[in-house]
Parts: C-alpha cells; sequence; structure tokens
C-alpha cells in the first residue's frame, strides 16, 4: 500500500523534470518520455519495497492481534491502496493530450483506426478525468500528482531548431 503512494508522489515530483530531460535525450514526445519515466519509477520503487520486505521478514516476526478490528483495517487498508492505485493511472492517463492529432487525423482521414483509436482515447480520458467523481476531485484538489498534458504525435524539434535527423546525419557524415 505504501508502495504506490510513494510510485504516486515520486511520479509527481520526479515526473515532469525526468520525462523532459529524456525527451530531450531521446527526442520522443513529451507524454511519452513522461509515461516511461513514470513506468521506470514504479519499478524501482517495487523493487525497492520488495527488498525491504525479503529484509525485514528474515530478520523479524511480526505478530498483530486486533481481534474484531482487524477486519475493519484490512477493509481501510484496501481502499486505501485502491485510491493509490487510481491516482497513478489517472496520473498516466492525464498525461497525454490527444485532442490535436484527433482533429488533424478526423479532417484527413476520418475512416481511419488511428483516428478512431484516439478518439476512444479522448473519449476514455473525458469520462474517467472529468465525468467521474474520483477524476474530478483528483484534478480540483490534487492537480499536482497528475502528469501534465502533453501533446501526443507532435514532431518534435531539438532546442536548437534543427531536426534529430540533420543532427545525426552531421554525426555519421566523414569529415
Amino acid at each position: 500500500m505504501l508502495a504506490w503512494w510513494v510510485v504516486v508522489g515520486l511520479g509527481a515530483a520526479l515526473g515532469p523534470r525526468l520525462g523532459s530531460l529524456l525527451s530531450r535525450a531521446s527526442g520522443w514526445g513529451m507524454a511519452a518520455s513522461a509515461f516511461v519515466v513514470y513506468l521506470a519509477q514504479a519499478f524501482a520503487v517495487w523493487a525497492v519495497f520488495l527488498w525491504l520486505r525479503r529484509l525485514l521478514e528474515s530478520r523479524t516476526t511480526i505478530s498483530l492481534d486486533c481481534g474484531r478490528g482487524e477486519r475493519v483495517m484490512g477493509a481501510l487498508a484496501g481502499g486505501v491502496w485502491c485510491c493509490a492505485v487510481l491516482a497513478a493511472v489517472l496520473a498516466v492517463v492525464n498525461g497525454f493530450d490527444t485532442h490535436g492529432v484527433r482533429r488533424k487525423l478526423q479532417a484527413s482521414a476520418p475512416e481511419s483506426a488511428e483516428a478512431l483509436f484516439l478518439t476512444i482515447g479522448v473519449t476514455l480520458q473525458r469520462e474517467v478525468l472529468e465525468a467521474s467523481l474520483i477524476g474530478r476531485t483528483l484534478r480540483q484538489r490534487a492537480p499536482v500528482l497528475l502528469l501534465k498534458p502533453s501533446p501526443v504525435g507532435v514532431d518534435r524539434r531539438l532546442p536548437d531548431g534543427g531536426g534529430r535527423q540533420r543532427q545525426i546525419d552531421r554525426a555519421l557524415s566523414p569529415r
């Protein structure tokens, strides 16, 4: 349960910075970079918590007898865990802004599979993040936990104004 909240917190704190760094280094879009960073952070956190769990289980035996309150505490812990998982999923879903690409695809080829897929994605984002109680509450009360929406499918240029391919060609050309 605590691992999920650490994933959400680290994703909110370090995700945008590391995502922009990865985006500049790789030439990927910001949305894809933020998603990859979020997943990498999640795997790192889970690995650390798994290591800690094995370390503590081998050295200690913890016994807690709460009697009748054990079921209530388990239900509360399950609810907190579900909230953390939902916050992590909503943070990632919020990171993809597909409106611009969907409009372009629908104007050029309205019946294409990409346009249909992006339309479904936009509908899913709208229903989950704006129409649902949890998504709306998270957006209003804790927007810092969500990844900032980044355009999907936008041609990224390097900061110097040249394209990535031009820099690769310059690096590989014989002098």
